[in-house]
């Protein structure tokens, strides 16, 4: 699988998913990759502005989602 580093901004619309991999072994720096509705996936400029907002998005909406309680 290969994946191209993405510079430019891309509309939301254009994702079906964003992924977020925390540094490690694998990569020195977090990799932000963006699966499209057209089937591709890419790597997004993890140091890029709009990528830093998107990932805080991801993060944020994520941690509203596991910390909601049940209703009873």
């Amino acid at each position: 699988l290969s994946l191209c580093i993405v510079t430019l901004y891309l509309p939301i619309c254009t994702y079906s998913y964003v992924e977020i991999l925390p540094r490690g072994p694998h990569c020195k720096t977090r990799e932000v990759i963006a699966g499209l509705v057209s089937g591709e996936k890419i790597c997004l400029n993890s140091h890029s502005g709009w990528v830093k907002k998107l990932a805080r998005f991801v993060v944020e909406r994520h941690h509203h989602a596991n910390c909601t309680l049940p209703q009873t």
